[in-house]
């Protein structure tokens, strides 16, 4: 008799661990999905913004500026963003940062600047970002402006930018994978 408790209460023991293991195992399952099929949102807002914390997004209001079904591709080796069509104008006089979001998960915010004439933007930003070049009409995503080969002091200003992108490495390879897995994703020179 207690032979016969005692192996009725190890099968069910086995059993609830089994059932237990498949409740997470599935929910970890539908958190993969979720991902999966989250949409990367880019979104900019108005106003004199300042990002304290390329980590965190500001409170300001949003408004959608393009989301993946607008990326044609983004080219890892030169970070040039390539489109469907042509994106609204860019008044970088009002719309400051992009920020960008997998599903309603924030990933990290770049500056906006454009190049609109054949002068030289005399800011120099150490920070993540989407750059508009008017006379070539190209988007670019990069880790700061202008390109550090052309800055005197070009090797302590790749440090900074280097050191910037390690702030957001892990939410900038979700990023990545992201436009892999969609087929958006090269690397050409």
């Amino acid at each position: 008799m207690k032979k016969s408790v005692l192996l009725w209460m190890v099968i069910s023991c086995i059993a609830v661990t089994g059932c237990e293991r498949n409740e997470n195992s599935d929910r970890q399952e539908e958190r993969n999905t979720e991902k999966n099929t989250a949409k990367l949102r880019f979104v900019t807002s108005f106003g004199n913004i300042q990002i304290k914390n390329a980590t965190e997004p500001s409170g300001e209001e949003d408004f959608l500026f393009f989301s993946d079904d607008d990326l044609l591709w983004y080219n890892g080796n030169t970070g040039e963003m390539r489109f469907k069509n042509q994106l609204p104008p860019i008044d970088t006089a009002i719309m400051k940062i992009l920020k960008f979001y997998l599903g309603d998960e924030y990933l990290f915010s770049s500056f906006i600047t454009t190049w609109v004439n054949a002068g030289f933007q005399s800011e120099i930003c150490n920070s993540l970002i989407f750059y508009y070049t008017a006379p070539e009409n190209k988007y670019f995503l990069q880790d700061g402006y202008p390109d550090a080969e052309i800055i005197p002091d070009k090797a302590d200003i790749q440090k900074i930018r280097d050191e910037n992108m390690k702030k957001i490495d892990r939410q900038w390879k979700q990023f990545i994978e992201k436009l892999k897995k969609e087929g958006k994703y090269k690397e050409e020179s």
